[in-house]
Parts: structure tokens; sequence; C-alpha cells
């Protein structure tokens, strides 16, 4: 009696005794597309560019209009409604943001040695363009509005809504979309470009630039945002209390 003949389960292909898989099988799973692998470390946040573009023209539609506004309360509402686009934007994708404790007891240390760092540059920037070009200190102007609101407005306004809620939307929400699209290094210079961009302020792009570089690379660094925070907290508070 001849050997019975059998097929394989799958495709229907006749077997062969010497077989221990199916070839027919192995070589369509090795043609099969493979499905590409997410970057590593690399937040994955629904509609980047959305984002990016929604919190960029907010900025700019507060910074340009509130000036217009005789009333110094203008200027708390635009910083309210940019700490309030930024929340939304935080809360919708806050499990992509790094919220957690830092990785390193040294970003404690860090912070506020980085913060008083870029405050001194900043100081020398400012001034040298200042005494050299005749450029107004912007930054003098701006605290004078604020100023007539009282200290308690004022340091709300000008020391903890920027370190909150611009780190949120630079460091947080921007930053890790643009690493879905470019590597760290080229997402912290993106990043801190669009940081000393928005603040409309030609005289500051310099040190703000710095200054969103470091933070960038402070909190891919260490993992977290709270440490930018703090260094956005000292560098914006001694702007304050050297210039009242």
């Amino acid at each position: 009696m001849s050997e019975q003949r059998r097929f394989c389960p799958a495709c229907g292909c006749a077997w062969q005794a010497a077989w221990s898989l199916c070839p027919v099988c192995s070589q369509g799973a090795a043609d099969a597309p493979v499905a590409p692998t997410p970057r590593g470390g690399a937040p994955r946040i629904a509609r980047p560019l959305g984002v990016a573009l929604g919190l960029y023209f907010a900025l700019l539609a507060a910074i340009l209009i509130t000036p217009q506004l005789d009333v110094p309360w203008s200027l708390v509402v635009g910083d309210l409604a940019i700490a309030g686009l930024a929340l939304g934007f935080s809360l919708a994708t806050w499990r992509a943001l790094p919220l957690g404790w830092p990785a390193s007891r040294r970003a404690w240390l860090v912070a506020p040695l980085l913060g008083a760092g870029t405050w001194a540059l900043a100081e020398l920037v400012v001034t040298g363009l200042h005494a050299g070009f005749q450029i107004p200190l912007v930054d003098a102007e701006m605290i004078e509005a604020f100023g007539a609101l009282g200290p308690g407005p004022m340091l709300l306004s000008m020391v903890v809504l920027p370190a909150v809620f611009e780190e949120l939307a630079f460091r947080g929400v921007i930053l890790a979309a643009l690493r879905e699209v470019l590597d760290d290094r080229e997402a912290i210079a993106v990043q801190a470009l669009l940081f000393a961009t928005l603040h409309l302020s030609i005289p500051s792009m310099i040190h703000l630039g710095v200054l969103g570089a470091a933070l960038g690379a402070l909190c891919l660094r260490v993992r977290s945002l709270l440490p930018c925070m703090v260094v956005h907290a000292v560098h914006n508070g001694l702007v304050v209390l050297t210039t009242g």
C-alpha cells in the first residue's frame, strides 16, 4: 500500500516526509511587511503639529492684543488665557508628559544655579544692547506695568505662571511632539527657537534661546519638568527683583 499523502493544514501544500516546517508558509511569513517600531522614549501625542500651532497663535494673539489695552489687568488675563490653553493640552496628553520626580537628586541643586546663570547671561546681553545700541529695556517696562497691580499679582504673572505653564507647553507638549519627528538635539533646538521667538522681543532672543535650550536638555536629562519649573522661576524671579 502506498504511503498516505498529507497536506499542510495552513496552506494546503502537499507535505513531504523530510519537512519539519512548511516552506511555503515560512516564506510567506518572511515576506510579510514588518510594522515600524516606535522610537524608544518618544511619547505618542496625537496631532503634534496642531498642538504646536495652537499654542503659537494663542501666545501671539495674547502678546499682541493685551498691550494695546490700558488696563494692566489685561496682561494678567492674557497670561491666564495662555496658562489655560497650556493646561488644557497638558491634561489631554498628561500621560506623555514627564511630570514625575526627576531621575537624579542633583537636579534640585543644578536647577537654581542654572536659573541664576541664565539670568546673568540675560542681564549681560540686554545691558550690552542697551548701552551699545540704545535698545530699550523691555523687561523694565513690563515689570512697571505689572507693578501697578501689586506684588502678589506681579509675582503670579511674571514668576509663577510662566514657570509652570510655559514649561508644560514648551518642554512638555511641544518638545514631546517634536521628538516624534526629530532626534533629541534637533527637538531641543527647535523648541528653544520657538520659545525665544514667541516672546516677540528681539533683544531677548539670544538669552531666551539659550534658556530654552538649557531647559530642554535638562528636561530630557532628568526626565522631569519639575526642575525646569524651578529654573524658570529663579530666572524670572531674579529679573523681577533686580529690575524692580
